[in-house]
C-alpha cells in the first residue's frame, strides 16, 4: 500500500538568466492502469495542491545562478494525509499500474544542462492496512486560448465523489483575478448553485 509518492527533480543551471519557474520542468506526472488515468497533474498543479493541503510552501529552491542547482520535491498523497490507513493506493487492485513522468530540464531555472530525477514511495511495510480506495487528482479540462470576456462551461463527472475543485489560470505579468472574474458551480441546471 502506497501512502505517498514523492518526486524529486534537481537541475543544474547553465546561465544566470532565468528561463522560467523550476516547476515548468515537469509538465505531467501520471499514474495509469492501461488506458485508465488514476492520477494526472503538472508540477505546478501538484505544488498548488501541496500548499492547499499543508498550508505552507516547501519543497523547492528557486535558484537561477549559473552552475547552481534548482530543485523541487513534489508530494503526491494517496490518502488524506501521510499514513492514512483508510485511503492509500493498493497497486494489487490494478492489472498494470505505471508511473509516467514527462519532463524537460531546459524549461525552468536558468536553462539547465543537467538534471536528476528521483522517485520515492512511502509504503505500509509493517502495519497491515486495507484501504477502501485512494484520492485521485487530475485535470478535467484545459483551455489554451479562451476568448476574452466569455463564459466557459465544464461538465464534471458524476460517477464518483469530488473532494476539491481547483481552478488554475496563468497569463504572464497578470494576477489570477485579472484572468478569471467569476466562477459558478451549479447542479442540475441551477437547481442548486454557488458563486
Amino acid at each position: 500500500m502506497i501512502s505517498r509518492l514523492q518526486v524529486k527533480f534537481n537541475a543544474t543551471n547553465s546561465t544566470n538568466d532565468p528561463t522560467a519557474h523550476p516547476a515548468a520542468q515537469v509538465s505531467r506526472i501520471e499514474i495509469v492502469d492501461g488506458s485508465d488515468i488514476l492520477y494526472s497533474l503538472s508540477a505546478r498543479q501538484i505544488e498548488a495542491l501541496m500548499f492547499y493541503n499543508t498550508r505552507k510552501s516547501r519543497g523547492r529552491i528557486l535558484e537561477y545562478r549559473n552552475d547552481n542547482e534548482n530543485f523541487m520535491v513534489l508530494d503526491m498523497y494517496m490518502g488524506r494525509y501521510l499514513w492514512d490507513p483508510i485511503l492509500a493506493l493498493d497497486p494489487r487492485k490494478f492489472s498494470n499500474p505505471q508511473l509516467k513522468i514527462t519532463h524537460n530540464k531546459a524549461l525552468g531555472g536558468g536553462a539547465p544542462d543537467a538534471a536528476t530525477l528521483e522517485v520515492f514511495a512511502d509504503v505500509f511495510d509493517e502495519k497491515p492496512v486495507t484501504p477502501i480506495g485512494f484520492i485521485s487528482a487530475r485535470e478535467y479540462y484545459a483551455w489554451t486560448s479562451p476568448a476574452s470576456a466569455a463564459n466557459e462551461y465544464v461538465d464534471l463527472p458524476n460517477d464518483y465523489p469530488i473532494k476539491r475543485i481547483g481552478i488554475e489560470t496563468f497569463k504572464a505579468d497578470y494576477w489570477w483575478d485579472n484572468t478569471v472574474s467569476e466562477v459558478e458551480l451549479d447542479e442540475e441546471n441551477k437547481k442548486r448553485s454557488e458563486e
